[in-house]
């Protein structure tokens, strides 16, 4: 008995050192995402980057293609977080480069609602990324890294929200309420069930493999039912949110990236 109560306090250790590793690794996650937007538009960004052959790093920051595109001036602003000595947070705004002219400084997926910027200089902004390996691909998805049901974790910024004045973004749960996934070339988005909002398009979707947390997709819209009534004198069209996201897959993220990248 003692042997087995001596297995069984090792067993329940393990479990607490794993949940606080992984509530490490999320926190780690939640650094990454950002609010972009402007004095019209509002969105979610998250910070990738990727360290090439000559030990280069590169940084781009992804968002749903809709945000770039109804931003109409040459900036677009990022709400980052500085932390101070006492381990608080504050908020800082800083303009970032979206457009030279009239073109884009962006990378848009050809037919998928993804915009992927690179950012130059990222050591003056001091972002926190999130590596490329850590985006579920093709391969992660025949591995079942994802998959119907999962719990899910979406940090975003509806309706232009922060989850406090240092400009974190707000954490909900979910799960994946799409099957099947694979091949992504032919279900190249899956549904979240979880309320999504404006201001949610460019969140990530996370999913926990292990001991950390990797982007499953990216949010680009909603679902939600449409009404019509035609009165005498007045025509209404309501709007109900099903509570369904619209998440476009990794792998798509991965491409885009990877043909910024230098040849």
């Amino acid at each position: 008995m003692k042997f087995l109560g001596r297995i069984l306090i090792a067993l329940a250790l393990g479990s607490l050192f794993s949940t606080v590793w992984a509530d490490d690794a999320l926190e780690e996650s939640l650094a990454g995402v950002y609010r972009i937007f402007d004095e019209k538009v509002s969105g979610t960004a998250f910070a990738i980057s990727h360290v090439d052959g000559e030990k280069k790093e590169h940084v781009f920051l992804v968002t749903a293609g809709h945000v770039f595109n109804q931003m109409k001036g040459q900036e677009g602003k990022l709400a980052l977080r500085v932390r101070e000595t006492d381990g608080s947070y504050i908020r800082r705004e800083v303009s970032i480069a979206i457009r030279k002219g009239e073109a884009p400084l962006w990378k848009k997926h050809a037919t998928l609602d993804i915009a992927v910027l690179p950012i130059t200089q990222p050591e003056k902004l001091g972002l926190s990324t999130m590596p490329l390996s850590r985006i579920v691909g093709e391969k992660e998805l025949q591995g079942k890294l994802a998959r119907v049901g999962q719990e899910t974790w979406t940090p975003g910024f509806p309706a232009k929200a922060e989850a406090n004045p240092a400009g974190w973004p707000v954490l909900r749960k979910g799960i994946i309420a799409s099957h099947p996934l694979t091949p992504s070339k032919t279900y190249k988005t899956f549904l979240l069930s979880s309320n999504t909002f404006g201001g949610d398009s460019g969140a990530p979707v996370l999913v926990q493999a292990g001991k950390e947390y990797w982007v499953a997709g990216m949010v680009q819209g909603m679902l939600r039912e449409t009404n019509r009534s035609v009165l005498p004198y007045e025509e209404r069209v309501a709007h109900m949110p099903l509570g369904l996201g619209i998440v476009v897959q990794g792998e798509f993220i991965r491409e885009v990236i990877q043909e910024l990248m230098p040849r």
